[in-house]
């Protein structure tokens, strides 16, 4: 496929996933039954005064007096339910202000779209027709319509999507209805002038109806039946959205934003889109910042013949992958504190993603990696080992420089109110490369990755007694966090610091009531502010604070800061040099060995095949002699003769005696042999012709008659000559096949010489470097044996291969290279750290950044663009990972350009869980960076969309690649596509037995189920090949873990489902989860028992929660209870 074909293809992708996406519609909003309130206490004063009041309520608009407005509901419902007089009311400021109107069954619409949709569960989710908005002063607007229910509208039309079903078309057909609906409703309620905003007075609840149905006409159509809207719509009810303040800039400031487009990437695919247009041919494609993207997209319009199958390839190209691959000159020197090494694919992932070398080598890294494992298999832990190897190499740039701020070269300078603010960037754009943000449409991802990472507690737990003892040494100087003005006395005491240790708890803290002496005491501390949680604006505003208290601590700690720096980066670059020398030297051990282990496997080889061409050899010059003695032997028999040759040794003994026995006859002969010769001489008479020819004549007839006069001599003289001619023919080819045979005995002795050597120097070797190299062994057991299962299983694999790590601590060695790595660690943090406090450029960039996170509508977006890019690069220096979800990154990242020249901005991005992200969510952060890794279990669940959506998928889908429009269309699944090392495994998805898919890297060793749960979900969605190397439990947490039932059990309860249509719920089996649920709760010691009620279907899940409701109430607290209800029950 040519670049523009796939340009197009790629273009024609984007617009679908952009229409598909805008189309997504969030759940008609929540009616609150009170408004929710929030008061606060001023300075000195004990009484409480309102501040905001947030409310969402229905209104039958038909019911609504002629007169009444929605600004007079909403103040009649203040007073109603808040009991707040007139004047306090009056005293409120109005945000924006949703009116969304009329309701319908989501059913209904997805029904609409695609009839033949087949629904298996009720979806009691209801949507919006559109929403009206109308600002402070209670005029409208705006107005936006809802998108599936423009579809559901057009889908009855005809060629509604126009020639080939462009979704580029589709959207800007909705944007053009969209906006002549908007113009038309404001022509109608704004009856004060041309201005959207200028009437004076509010438009009534009944006008508002009048103009909606009179605009929105055909979209209503849809739904009636015989003139009357179908059951399920509701054509009169309104929810009213709206906020109010107690301060008047703060209602000003606030912008809302509705849920009747519930797209989360329609503006970085649009940005993505006209990106993709500028680029103009393939040569360009190289120095683009979309050659990421372009790449995701490639390698899944054609077959790549480039793939290389990692565990089911030859040996020995096996043997030269992993050899190149966990090669310890590749392998990253720093890694994350841990007592146990990597496995081995988690090893290869790590290396393939941050190895050392990414040029050069016969396998070198590509640039979307991804990692395929079922939980439990370590995932986590291999990132950690990812951001390890990059905070390291990132301090070892930053050590390069004589003071912090050399770093740095001016972007920017700008004002902010009455200060001056610079932005800085960093000369060395490989800072850049390092710098990693995790992304994931799963927010449970997002929350594990963004605990466990700085979670003190764990890092602490894997380092040793040693490791800890030498972090306390090395941990002991005094850092000053909060002013000793602070209220709480302890806030600036000294502590024990790694790497912002009060300001990463600060962030991960649930209360803003953080005690910092339970930090100073917790002995699970310190943690690592080496995780910038943003996202939702809950997480932004979590991590601001601990970003001024780094701010503030540049401060404080100045006196210091460049004379530690100093004292960092030689302890950095010193130790950094003592790991890359023991790495080296280990290398090279592994290469002797491997050497001396390849020299060995030659003469393994070498030498039966030698013994066999040498035997062969042997064989021919024996049937050579055979063959001439059985000759000799009937010769003589046919002459007479008797022969007493029985072996090649005789023939010269027997023909020796033939010539002694004719010797007189052979003289005789020979004599008048040469008297014909004589007489044929032209002397004396011989000179005439027919003398000479008498004479010749009577010579010949005495030789005659002689040799007729004795046939016996004759006939032994005739059989020795022969057997001369034979035995000197033979005598060429024995003489050959003698050198041939001493050759391989001499091949032979020196092979055998070699592998002696070869033995001697690999136990050598094998005494001080054991498992340093990649042995053929291991190898052998990937690629043919160890397998209780066929090839098409990814995961059947021998135990011990997969449990091999070149990099491992080796008993008996002089020094513990993980010891000496972990230490590196921390080395490097530490560098990073005193690196931030000492530089200015640092801290400006982080006192912009804070600001502008909290405060983007302050600055214009021209110095948005330009800034926040840079920013996000700086706090990658202070927080080498970014997380966020893939909902959040589009609003987090706005004002970071998706660009169709230069440099993608960012270093790694990481996606977590990607089996469960749908196609287009990563395409935007793709386009900001300039490497990904993708981990996921395709073995897991698909990505999860509504009902409406599919239905919109399979009509919009039509003409788009099935591997970028199908259910089970991933971000893994098109990652893998893109990744060239991997397996070929049957796919459980495919619609034919024995299809293949191609999947990345794949873990295999699990470390978190015990039988039979591990059991089972190996066979029944593993093809039975992980590795199960879970750490039993010990008897008492075997009896902790029995708070409901003492193992795990299959319990069967019969019932019958509910008669209402595609309600599964079973009250029989309502009734056996509430019976499991009150036993766990009145067993659990601990509050709420750690217990998880799942169901495919939301109906189920509806059904137990009003059963466990009751069921609890006596057993448990209603706080427990209710954290029991909204988190422990799910739909999987």
């Amino acid at each position: 496929m040519d670049f523009d074909a796939k340009k197009d293809e790629i273009l024609k992708t984007l617009d679908y996933w952009h229409m598909l996406d805008f189309a997504s519609q969030e759940s008609e909003p929540e009616e609150y039954a009170y408004p929710k309130v929030c008061r606060k206490r001023s300075k000195g004063d004990e009484n409480e005064s309102l501040s905001s009041v947030f409310d969402q309520f229905k209104v039958n608009l038909a019911k609504c007096s002629s007169e009444a407005t929605v600004e007079g509901v909403v103040k009649e419902r203040l007073r109603d339910k808040l009991g707040l007089g007139e004047g306090e009311v009056e005293s409120l400021f109005f945000s924006e202000t949703l009116v969304y109107l009329y309701s319908v069954d989501q059913e209904i619409v997805s029904n609409i779209i695609a009839p033949d949709l087949n629904q298996v569960d009720k979806d009691t989710k209801r949507l919006s027709l559109g929403v009206l908005r109308f600002d402070s002063e209670w005029q409208y607007c705006g107005f936006e319509l809802s998108p599936a229910i423009w579809i559901a509208k057009n889908s009855k039309i005809p060629d509604a999507r126009g020639e080939d079903g462009q979704e580029a078309e589709t959207y800007d057909s909705y944007v053009s209805d969209n906006g002549k609906i908007e113009n038309n409703i404001g022509q109608l309620l704004n009856t004060g002038g041309s201005s959207a905003c200028g009437a004076i007075q509010s438009p009534t609840c009944s006008a508002i109806q009048k103009a909606v149905n009179d605009n929105l006409e055909p979209y209503l159509d849809v739904f009636r039946k015989d003139g009357k809207p179908i059951s399920g719509v509701d054509f009169d009810v309104a929810l009213v959205d709206y906020a109010a303040y107690a301060d008047k800039d703060r209602a000003k400031q606030l912008k809302r934003e509705s849920r009747i487009q519930g797209s989360f990437f329609a503006k970085d695919l649009e940005r993505l889109r006209s990106a993709v247009k500028k680029v103009g041919n393939e040569s360009s494609m190289g120095l683009s910042p979309l050659g990421l993207v372009f790449r995701y997209f490639e390698a899944s319009m054609s077959d790549d013949a480039s793939r290389f199958d990692i565990l089911t390839n030859g040996k020995n190209q096996l043997l030269n992958f992993y050899r190149s691959v966990l090669d310890l000159d590749n392998t990253p020197v720093g890694r994350w504190p841990s007592k146990y090494p990597l496995a081995l694919m988690q090893q290869v992932a790590v290396n393939l993603t941050a190895g050392r070398k990414r040029t050069g080598i016969s396998f070198p890294s590509n640039d979307i990696m991804s990692v395929n494992g079922p939980p439990g298999t370590g995932k986590t832990t291999l990132l950690k080992d990812v951001i390890a190897a990059n905070i390291v190499e990132k301090a070892v740039l930053l050590a390069k420089f004589q003071r912090p701020d050399d770093a740095f070269e001016k972007v920017k300078s700008f004002a902010d109110g009455k200060y001056s603010r610079r932005v800085w960037r960093f000369k060395d754009e490989r800072v850049n490369d390092l710098g990693i943000i995790v992304c994931s449409s799963n927010n449970a991802a997002i929350d594990n990755i963004s605990t466990v990472i700085p979670d003190g507690s764990q890092f602490i737990d894997g380092l040793s007694k040693e490791e800890t003892a030498w972090l306390s040494e090395n941990s002991s100087q005094d850092y000053v966090w909060v002013d000793k003005d602070s209220d709480n006395e302890d806030a600036w005491t000294a502590s024990r610091e790694v790497y912002f240790s009060y300001a990463a708890d600060k962030q991960l803290a649930e209360s803003d009531q953080f005690n910092p002496s339970d930090y100073l005491n917790n002995e699970h501390n310190p943690g690592l502010l080496t995780v910038a949680r943003l996202g939702n604006s809950s997480n932004r505003k979590n991590f601001t604070k601990s970003l001024w208290l780094v701010i503030h601590s540049i401060e404080l700690n100045k006196g210091s800061n460049l004379r530690r720096y100093e004292e960092a980066k030689s302890a950095l670059l010193e130790h950094y040099a003592r790991v890359q020398d023991l790495m080296a030297e280990r290398a090279q051990s592994a290469k002797d060995a491997a050497c001396a282990a390849d020299e060995r496997e030659c003469c393994d080889q070498r030498l039966p095949r030698l013994l066999e061409e040498m035997e062969g050899a042997q064989e021919s010059l024996n049937n050579l002699e055979i063959e001439l003695v059985t000759n000799i032997r009937q010769w003589a028999a046919e002459s007479g003769e008797i022969c007493n040759v029985l072996k090649y040794e005789d023939i010269t003994q027997f023909e020796d005696g033939l010539t002694r026995d004719i010797a007189p006859y052979v003289s005789r002969k020979n004599y008048l042999a040469r008297n014909i010769e004589l007489a044929g001489e032209k002397k004396g008479l011989s000179r005439i012709a027919w003398i000479r020819s008498h004479r010749i004549s009577k010579a010949e007839t005495e030789l005659e008659e002689f040799v007729l006069s004795h046939p016996e001599a004759s006939r032994r003289e005739k059989l020795r000559e022969t057997i001369r001619g034979a035995r000197e023919s033979a005598a060429s080819q024995r003489s050959e096949l003698k050198q041939e045979i001493s050759c391989l005995r001499a091949e032979e002795d020196e092979l055998r010489d070699k592998r002696c050597k070869s033995i001697r120097a690999l136990a050598e070797a094998e005494k001080s470097c054991a498992d340093r190299v990649v042995e053929a062994s291991y190898i052998a057991k990937i690629s043919e044996g160890g397998r209780e299962f066929d090839d098409n299983s990814i995961f059947t694999i021998a135990e011990d291969a997969q449990l091999y790590n070149p990099a491992k601590a080796i008993v008996g060695e002089t020094y513990d290279l993980m010891r000496e790595r972990n230490i590196l660690f921390v080395r490097a943090l530490q560098l990073t750290r005193e690196f931030i406090l000492a530089s200015n450029c640092m801290k400006d960039n982080l006192l912009a950044f804070a600001n502008m996170l909290d405060n983007s509508r302050n600055y214009d977006s021209e110095l948005r663009h330009a800034a926040m890019p840079v920013l996000f690069q700086a706090l990658n220096v202070l927080t080498p990972v970014i997380s966020s979800t893939f909902a959040s990154a589009e609003r987090l990242f706005g004002d970071v350009e998706i660009k169709s020249i230069g440099k993608a901005p960012f270093g790694l991005l990481v996606i977590d869980e990607a089996g469960q992200a749908v196609p287009f969510a990563a395409v935007g952060m793709l386009s900001r960076c300039r490497r990904a890794l993708v981990v996921g279990d395709p073995g897991q669940i698909a990505p999860v969309v509504s009902p409406e959506t599919k239905a919109i998928r399979k009509v919009l889908g039509e003409n788009v690649k099935g591997v970028f429009s199908g259910d089970s269309a991933s971000v893994q699944r098109l990652a893998d596509a893109a990744n060239p090392y991997g397996h070929s495994r049957v796919d459980p998805d495919a619609d034919g037995l024995g299809d293949k898919q191609w999947v990345g890297c794949p873990l295999v060793i699990h470390r978190r189920c015990i039988s039979p749960m591990f059991d089972i979900s190996n066979k029944v969605s593993y093809e039975g090949g992980m590795i199960n190397k879970t750490q039993l439990l010990s008897k008492e947490e075997e009896e902790e873990k029995g708070f409901c039932k003492e193992s795990s059990q299959w319990i069967n309860v019969g019932g019958r489902e509910s008669a209402e249509d595609r309600d599964h719920y079973v009250q029989a089996q309502g009734d056996a989860v509430a019976a499991i649920v009150e036993t766990a709760f009145r067993n659990c010691k601990n509050g709420m028992p750690s217990l998880f009620v799942i169901s495919p279907f939301t109906s189920v899940i509806a059904g137990v929660r009003d059963k466990l409701k009751s069921a609890l109430s006596e057993c448990a607290e209603e706080s427990e209870r209710n954290k029991f209800l909204k988190k422990a029950l799910s739909q999987y």
